[in-house]
């Protein structure tokens, strides 16, 4: 299939699918906190390979603006990157994984609210 990524398809059938990966460890994401931790296993789910071959069907219109929220500790999305930069959008940095939205909620809100500004 082509857009998976390498493993993905044998780590679905491993599992005993043809169509989901199961969901790594929340460490895979940056999550550490045991507490954390133990909340996120609770509502990690299988992911469709499709999500990694299917193409969206339009993308955002060339008007749009936008703003490229690179979590700097996780790297699984850099090629998603140059995209948005090809597109003018701005790069902001987090110094966080994957899940910020769990590991750092307030640098988080901290940056969403001043580009809504």
């Amino acid at each position: 299939m082509p857009g998976i990524r390498p493993g993905f398809v044998e780590s679905a059938r491993a599992a005993g699918s043809d169509w989901a990966v199961p969901p790594p460890p929340p460490q895979f994401f940056g999550i550490a906190a045991p507490t954390d931790v133990s909340w996120a296993q609770e509502r990690l789910t299988p992911m469709p390979l499709r999500t990694h071959d299917e193409p969206l069907p339009a993308g955002p219109p060339d008007s749009l603006l936008g703003t490229y929220i690179r979590c700097d500790q996780f790297v699984g999305f850099d090629a998603q990157m140059e995209p948005a930069l090809r597109r003018g959008y701005a790069v902001e940095h987090l110094d966080a994984g994957h899940d910020v939205q769990v590991t750092d909620a307030p640098a988080l809100k901290g940056l969403l609210t001043a580009l809504d500004t």
